[in-house]
């Protein structure tokens, strides 16, 4: 009798265990396809010759009570014969008060050599992320980036709000702090300044259990990126799908 009523209370155990897991555990993906794959304001694919050229980007998170983590791709240029970046991550996110998210975080950049010069793998970077974001009718946030490969600091103050029509715009502006060597800088002797300015615009429509994303973005570059060559305004329209 005792080794049964020990195999019922643990049969209701892992039944509560699964269940209480199963509504903690969200699993969302999406997938889209981009004009182009843009950067932190810079066209992806320059090295290997596929800069501007359109881009299948998709992802998969993995949410367990606050803790994320994730994959997220990019190919560049012909997914057949040319470079894709996968991206691993695992952030924490907490709701400290009313409308205030704290979230931190660790970012792996890896790059497959699919194609191309064994040499693109020195991409490969890691990142330790922060972000203070406020929610509300229009979002202020700030995020911050550090590099631990090139050990230099990101910034980007961004702004997020609706419009008519349930079309949402973004506003981000964007700073670099990089040591002033010409190894750990990528301008030699280059300045730590803004970087560049970004506007985006979306619309979420439900198709079924589908969202699909329509999105414009356009970046600008500022400071010293004006005088790079081939740095020069860059517009990206995409859409993604969401399930």
């Amino acid at each position: 009798m005792k080794k049964i009523l020990t195999g019922v209370l643990l049969s209701l155990c892992l039944s509560w265990t699964s269940a209480a897991l199963a509504e903690e555990v969200n699993i969302s993906s999406d997938i889209g396809i981009y004009s182009q794959y843009l950067w932190r304001g810079q066209a992806q694919g320059a090295g290997v010759g596929t800069a501007g050229q359109a881009s299948v980007q998709g992802d998969i998170y993995l949410d367990l009570n606050g803790i994320e983590l994730g994959t997220w791709f990019a190919t560049l240029g012909n997914p057949n014969s040319s470079t894709v970046e996968f991206d691993f991550s695992a952030i924490y996110s907490n709701n400290v008060s009313d409308g205030l998210n704290v979230s931190l975080g660790y970012l792996w950049y890896t790059f497959s050599n699919r194609g191309v010069a064994a040499s693109a793998a020195a991409s490969n970077t890691t990142e330790i992320f922060g972000e203070l974001a406020y929610e509300d009718y229009w979002s202020p946030s700030i995020a911050m980036y550090y590099d631990t490969k090139a050990n230099d600091w990101w910034f980007d103050f961004g702004l997020s709000g609706e419009l008519m029509n349930d079309f949402v715009v973004d506003f981000t502006l964007s700073y670099q702090k990089f040591k002033l060597t010409a190894i750990q800088s990528p301008i030699a002797g280059g300045k730590s300044e803004f970087k560049a300015f970004d506007i985006s615009l979306k619309k979420d429509i439900e198709v079924n259990d589908i969202s699909v994303s329509p999105s414009f973005t356009m970046s600008m570059p500022m400071g010293e990126r004006k005088n790079i060559a081939n740095q020069t305004i860059e517009f990206v329209f995409g859409v993604n799908f969401a399930y």
